[in-house]
């Protein structure tokens, strides 16, 4: 990791993860940078963070997904529901 990069929290890299594959992220109309390394430093399509603290770039965390008519599938199993992370399926 370089010096300066934002890194998103392990529980939350894992529920985007496991968002992509339950709704069929490789078959999304846009998966830009998605699974490839943190989803911060590598700008995954649609993740939006934010940090706690103003200079906190090891514990990001998400605030939204924005991925509207992105041709998403499937559903959410009960456990990824309860992350932060589906809060916003805009």
């Amino acid at each position: 990791m370089h010096e300066g990069y934002f890194r998103l929290i392990d529980s939350e890299v894992t529920a985007l993860k496991d968002l992509y594959d339950a709704t069929e992220g490789e078959d999304w109309e846009v998966n830009v940078n998605w699974l490839d390394g943190d989803p911060c430093e590598n700008k995954w399509f649609g993740v939006n963070y934010y940090s706690i603290g103003a200079c906190d770039k090891d514990n990001l965390h998400v605030e939204e997904l924005v991925l509207p008519w992105n041709g998403l599938k499937g559903a959410l199993n009960k456990p990824l529901k309860q992350k932060h992370v589906a809060k916003c399926l805009c």
